[in-house]
């Protein structure tokens, strides 16, 4: 129902006090004056601080929590209960606290730092051993390691990587190198000289090379019922044995094939270890049994048995 309403130009606060409405719009000036409206202070104000509530009305100026336009920085620990997702560079210098799920960084590379010195994760399940914590192309998994590893029996390799097929040995407690003189392929074991001071059983062929073979033992055992010498020429040459002590233990006498005379032939002394020909000191006197069918060789000092049983020797 359409009523008369009083216009107020300008009037006492009386007049005013019963004038109820809203207002959009501007006010001119400062304020001063006006009654009714709420106040919100801002304490601890300073630049780059993140305002947030006190809970009475107000504010208050986080130093730990800052904004710059780019970076949010907070100082102390992080708790966020629904996930963090945090696509550029971060770095963390208190505790961190994410219940939810969390991604650091965008994968194209940013980098994230944790100046902390111990990183705890408890909801990796742990090893019956020494485990740690591998990337297995997907997630965060632990590997168990035999403890060992972690023990005073850890080898390294000396600073130097092993060459395939040399065998490493032992240089002191821990370390291990490897020589171009020690090798075996899975079939062949090849070293430049050999040492050994226990047992040692070879169940193949034996091939030795160089110059010298020398057997420090007491006996000799030889199974063969032949042994062959001189095996590497291709043309007759003297070959036998010398017998070292006759003289000073490195010459001596020797008993031989003398390719010169082709006899079997003595030398009574002065045969030395490395000799490659000798001068015989006398034949080896031979007998030959023609009942047996031998031929016996005209040779001097030889003794031959005739069919008839006549002994006959060549001189």
């Amino acid at each position: 129902m359409a009523e008369w309403k009083k216009i107020i130009v300008s009037g006492s606060q009386a007049e005013l006090a019963g004038v109820t409405g809203s207002f959009t719009g501007s006010f001119f000036g400062d304020g001063t004056g006006l009654t009714g409206v709420s106040t919100f202070t801002v304490s601890n104000d300073a630049d780059n601080r993140v305002i947030t509530a006190t809970g009475t009305g107000n504010g208050n100026g986080e130093a730990n929590l800052t904004f710059d336009g780019s970076l949010l920085d907070v100082t102390g620990a992080v708790s966020a209960s629904g996930g963090l997702d945090v696509g550029g560079n971060t770095t963390l210098a208190g505790n961190l606290s994410v219940d939810g799920n969390t991604t650091l960084g965008d994968g194209s590379g940013d980098s994230v730092t944790i100046n902390g010195a111990t990183i705890n994760v408890p909801n990796i399940a742990a090893g019956t051993d020494n485990t740690v914590v591998v990337y297995n192309g997907s997630s965060l998994v632990t590997d168990e390691i035999d403890s060992r590893v972690w023990g005073d029996t850890l080898l390294d390799n000396n600073g130097t990587p092993l060459t395939a097929n040399r065998v490493p040995y032992a240089t002191d407690g821990d370390s291990l190198v490897d020589s171009a003189n020690l090798t075996f392929d899975g079939t062949t074991l090849s070293a430049n000289a050999v040492s050994v001071t226990n047992d040692l059983s070879v169940g193949g062929n034996l091939t030795v090379t160089g110059t010298v073979t020398e057997l420090q033992i007491t006996n000799l055992n030889v199974e063969d019922q032949f042994i062959l010498l001189n095996s590497g020429s291709g043309s007759p040459l003297d070959a036998g044995i010398v017998f070292g002590g006759v003289d000073d233990g490195n010459t001596g006498a020797a008993l031989f094939y003398d390719a010169g005379t082709s006899r079997l032939s003595y030398a009574s002394d002065g045969v030395d270890w490395n000799a490659t020909a000798v001068t015989p000191s006398g034949f080896l006197t031979v007998a030959y049994d023609e009942g047996l069918s031998q031929t016996a060789e005209a040779k001097v000092g030889n003794i031959k048995i005739d069919n008839n049983d006549d002994i006959f020797i060549y001189v």
